[in-house]
């Protein structure tokens, strides 16, 4: 039961801190809203926007989706069983958001307080299903 309480809390806090990222500044003056709204929009334009951003954009629509549905469903069903897949997908999600580190490395003074907020909710799922999956 301790457990049960510790996940629910872990989803909990990391959909308020996804929540919070999307009104804080999050790249430059962009809020995390912002961002997001970018790359929702740019899922039209797939066609015409060049390698790096075409990539990167679709897979933070993807990222975002992830994050805001795996919480809300868990929160949503009495009992769940977490899939082994799920787990590893979300480290992958972390991996790709940190990415963004890597390739704005020499702007890092760019990147606000709302991406870390953002980044620290997906480790915090990813924490939630380890913890859910090892003691069912």
């Amino acid at each position: 039961m301790k457990n049960e309480n510790t996940v629910r809390v872990l989803f909990i806090s990391s959909l308020m801190l996804f929540i919070a990222s999307a009104f804080l500044p999050a790249y430059k003056s962009d809020t995390g809203w912002d961002s997001a709204q970018v790359c929702v929009e740019s899922i039209g334009f797939l066609g015409s926007i060049k390698w790096p951003w075409g990539y990167y954009h679709f897979a933070f629509n993807f990222s975002n989706l992830f994050m805001v549905s795996v919480p809300i469903l868990y929160l949503l069903k009495k009992k769940w069983r977490v899939p082994l897949f799920l787990p590893f997908i979300q480290l992958l999600l972390i991996l790709h958001v940190l990415s963004w580190l890597v390739i704005n490395f020499e702007r890092i003074e760019d990147i606000r307080i709302g991406y870390y907020l953002w980044l620290l909710s997906m480790i915090l799922v990813f924490i939630a299903m380890w913890i859910k999956r090892k003691w069912k």
